[in-house]
């Protein structure tokens, strides 16, 4: 399949920019706070466009409804069915689709369109007549130090699908979309690296409150003086996911009894600890989630830290006059996710484990998922804001910083100017 990947990509893209040679482009990204989903504002189509997007690290490609007046793009196509762009996008054939998901007005389509599937990250909704298209999509770029956002990068031929209106149902007021992030082909990441010729590589730092953060495409460093560890990633088959490599957990610096079976990602891609941005806090099979809500509570009660009344969904809650505070966030006990040996661990602090639920309460940020979930163990966006992520797609490795406060920076403090 490799060749054709790179004969679909050859044949569709091409890309200009008033810069010389681009390493790095980036677009900034928001948290909603009704929702807690994280949001991208796209610039796309002729003339260029705002779109806002919600982004999904686990989606195969970006989806938005464009069957609206709001779509109006003089370069929009719509890619045929049975054609070699088609076949070589991975598209799952159901047939061909009919035109009722492209832009009102569009002449060129002939009810033959590549149809997608399409999915909802935030609902888990799927839907089979995503109509594969193509339009101009602008970006800007950074050079290692400084961001650019006057300047433009054009990649003038992005491939996306576009869905039903009823596939936005559970996405934040105003988003008509979704960026997808997986290591799929028509993933940004993918589609980015190969138009414009940039490294294989993706940056993520989602911000805490109402700041901005940024998706990175190309090479780093994504913010020069951070010293990141890494980790082997898994990456299945199908679904086209990030999965950590958690061989046990710690709090306090306590091995939870967790039998490691627990923890392990099967050939089938079931079970595992995956990485979600659509998944507001971490969920974790009943047995993983008893050993670190028990651990947790035990340990805070050595720090006098006292437990209150359970707050939904939350089970382990505590009063916050009790809880002291440190520059990584209250003064809780810290979970350790031990990763390829016991060097290498992601550290949550207080400001990712706990979460303030109400005035003078603050409870363990982490959800039961029940005895069988298909993941043993979804990290939630809640753990992952202010961490810096840098994803090696060529060699399955990820980088991360643990929190950026414990080097007195966060995910808000990228120069965008």
């Amino acid at each position: 399949m490799a060749p054709l990947y790179l004969l679909f990509f050859f044949l569709l893209f091409s890309a200009c920019s008033t810069a010389d040679r681009i390493t790095t482009v980036f677009v900034p990204l928001s948290k909603d706070s009704a929702t807690l989903q994280y949001i991208v504002e796209i610039q796309q189509g002729t003339p260029l466009n705002k779109k806002r997007l919600v982004v999904d690290l686990s989606g195969d490609f970006l989806w938005l409804h464009c069957k609206s007046s709001a779509y109006k793009s003089s370069t929009y196509l719509p890619i045929p069915c049975h054609t070699t762009l088609c076949t070589a996008s991975g598209s799952v054939t159901f047939g061909c689709g009919d035109c009722s998901n492209v832009p009102p007005g569009t002449k060129s389509c002939r009810n033959n369109t590549c149809l997608e599937q399409a999915t909802n990250g935030v609902t888990g909704t799927q839907i089979f007549n995503g109509e594969l298209s193509q339009d101009v999509v602008a970006l800007s770029p950074r050079d290692g130090k400084r961001a650019f956002p006057a300047s433009k990068v054009i990649v003038a031929q992005f491939a996306f699908a576009c869905a039903p209106s009823t596939l936005l149902r559970g996405l934040a007021k105003g988003a008509v979309g979704m960026a997808g992030l997986n290591w799929a082909p028509l993933a940004l990441p993918f589609q980015l690296n190969v138009a414009l010729e940039l490294e294989r590589k993706f940056g993520l730092c989602l911000p805490a409150g109402n700041s901005s953060g940024a998706v990175f495409f190309g090479a780093p460093p994504y913010l020069p003086s951070i010293k990141l560890n890494y980790t082997f990633l898994l990456i299945p088959k199908y679904p086209r996911e990030y999965y950590l490599n958690v061989n046990s957990i710690q709090v306090n610096g306590k091995r939870l009894p967790i039998d490691p079976e627990h923890l392990k990602l099967n050939l089938q891609g079931n079970g595992g600890t995956k990485l979600s941005t659509v998944v507001a806090y971490t969920q974790a099979a009943k047995p993983i989630y008893t050993a670190i809500h028990d651990a947790f509570i035990k340990e805070a009660e050595v720090m006098s830290i006292t437990r209150v009344e359970s707050t939904k969904p939350f089970d382990a809650c505590f009063d916050a006059t009790t809880v002291g505070s440190t520059k990584t966030g209250p003064a809780v006990p810290v979970i350790d996710l031990v990763l390829d040996n016991e060097y290498v661990f992601w550290r949550i602090h207080g400001a990712n484990s706990v979460v303030k639920v109400k005035e003078g309460v603050m409870c363990l940020a982490f959800v039961d998922a029940g005895e069988f979930p298909v993941a043993s163990m979804i990290v939630g966006s809640h753990q992952l804001q202010d961490n810096l992520l840098q994803f090696d797609l060529i060699e399955s490795k990820l980088y991360f910083s643990s929190s950026l406060l414990a080097s007195n920076t966060a995910c808000s403090n990228f120069n965008f100017n």
